[in-house]
């Protein structure tokens, strides 16, 4: 399953594989290089994603 990211720094939105056994607590934004982070949720997907990832931690 696929999902949308959105970079926090330069709004470029980007498709990228969601795991479905891990969360994932960066990523690296393909336009401007800057590495996002999850600051307040489990992953980045739960964090600025437009699906939440499969583990489904939203603390």
């Amino acid at each position: 399953m696929t999902g949308k990211l959105e970079c926090p720094f330069c709004k470029h939105v980007q498709e990228k594989e969601i795991p479905e056994d891990v969360c994932l607590p960066f990523y690296v934004c393909a336009k401007c290089g800057n590495k996002v982070m999850a600051q307040d949720k489990c992953c980045v997907f739960c964090q600025y994603g437009d699906k939440p990832c499969p583990m489904g931690h939203e603390d």
